[in-house]
C-alpha cells in the first residue's frame, strides 16, 4: 500500500516568508494534513517556484487569497496563471500549495513517472491532486487513487525505498567496503530493488528498519529476507569466492552462496568475478582486500 507517509516528513523554519513558507502557513490555517517541509533551498516549491518564476507567486497569491472551503482553488488557480502545465509541474504545484514535500520529483518526476507509475502517473496525479489538499490522517485518496493506477508489487517497491532511504540517510558511513552504508536516492533504489521480487525487498527494509547502524550480523540476517528474480549472473563467482573463503577460515562473502549472491546481485556480474579473481590472488588474512579489490565492483 502506497502510504501518506511517503510524502510527508519534518517540520522547518517559519523565519522566511517567502511565497513557499506563505502557501505552508495557508495550508495550516486550512487545516490540511501536516507535511515536511525541509529547508527552504532544497523544498519542491522552491524548486518549482524557480522553474516558473513570476507566474509561480501569481499562483501562490490566487492560493493564499481563496477561500479554504473552495476545494478547486488549486486547479483554479493554475488554470489562471500558468494555464496547462505538465503532469510533474502540477503535482509540484498542489505539493507546494499544501504544504507537502513529495519525493521522487528530481529531474520533471522522473523516478515517479518512469520508474514507479509509467503510464499510469498522469491519471495518479489527477487523481491525487483532486479536490484539494489531504486533511487528516483518514484522508485515503493515495489509496483509492492507486487501485486499478498502480500494481501492489510497484508500491511495494515504493514503501521499501521509503525506509531503505531513511535507513541509509541515518547510517550512512557504517560497515566497510564494498558494503559501507551510502546514502540512498528514490532512483537508485528502485533501480536495485527490480532484482528482487517486491515483497522480499520490503520485507528486507523492515528488517533494516529495525537493526543498528554498526550491526553487520543483522545487517547480514536482513540480507536473506531477499528473494532474488534471477541469482544466476553471481553464482559462479559467488561458489569461487565461498570455496576460498572456507579455505582461509573467513566469512568473506557472507559465509553462504545465498547470502553471497544477495551481496553481490547489485553490481555488474563481470564486475563480480573480477574482484572475485583479485581476492584469490591475495594471502589468507590480508586486510587489503577492501582497498585492492573493491574497486573492481561495479554497479548495475
Amino acid at each position: 500500500m502506497l502510504r501518506t507517509s511517503v510524502l510527508l516528513g519534518v517540520a522547518a523554519s517559519l523565519a522566511c516568508t517567502t511565497p513557499c513558507d506563505d502557501l505552508k502557513s495557508r495550508a495550516h490555517e486550512c487545516r490540511a494534513s501536516p507535511g515536511r517541509y525541509v529547508d527552504d533551498q532544497e523544498s519542491v516549491c522552491t524548486e518549482v517556484r524557480g522553474e516558473l518564476q513570476a507566474d509561480f507567486d501569481s499562483f501562490a497569491a490566487c492560493v493564499e487569497e481563496s477561500p479554504c472551503d473552495d476545494n478547486a482553488r488549486i486547479d483554479r488557480c493554475q488554470q489562471q496563471t500558468l494555464g496547462e502545465v505538465t503532469y510533474c509541474v502540477r503535482f509540484k504545484l498542489w505539493a507546494a500549495a499544501c504544504g507537502l514535500e513529495p519525493i521522487g520529483v528530481e529531474d520533471d518526476c522522473a523516478a515517479l513517472s518512469e520508474g514507479m507509475f509509467g503510464e499510469g502517473f498522469a491519471r495518479w496525479v489527477a487523481c491525487v491532486t483532486d479536490d484539494a489538499c489531504p486533511r487528516g490522517d483518514d484522508d485515503s485518496r493515495y489509496e483509492q487513487c492507486q487501485e486499478g493506477i498502480v500494481p501492489s508489487t510497484v508500491t511495494d517497491l515504493f514503501d521499501a525505498c521509503f525506509v531503505i532511504m531513511q535507513w541509509s540517510e541515518q547510517c550512512a558511513g557504517n560497515g566497510f567496503e564494498p558494503f559501507v552504508v551510502h546514502e540512498m536516492g528514490l532512483a537508485q533504489c528502485l533501480a536495485e530493488g527490480e532484482i528482487f521480487t517486491a515483497s522480499a525487498y520490503l520485507e528486507y527494509a523492515y528488517c533494516l528498519e529495525g537493526i543498528a547502524c554498526d550491526d553487520i550480523a543483522g545487517r547480514l540476517d536482513c540480507l536473506l529476507r531477499l528473494e532474488l528474480i534471477d541469482p544466476s549472473p553471481v553464482i559462479a563467482p559467488c561458489e569461487r569466492l565461498i570455496a576460498f573463503s572456507d579455505s582461509c577460515g573467513s566469512d568473506l562473502g557472507g559465509g553462504s552462496i545465498d547470502v553471497c549472491a544477495r551481496l553481490f546481485a547489485r553490481f555488474v556480474p563481470a564486475s563480480v568475478d573480477a574482484f572475485v579473481s583479485c581476492v584469490e590472488q591475495l594471502p589468507c588474512g590480508d586486510a587489503d582486500v577492501a582497498v585492492v579489490c573493491a574497486p573492481r565492483l561495479q554497479l548495475e
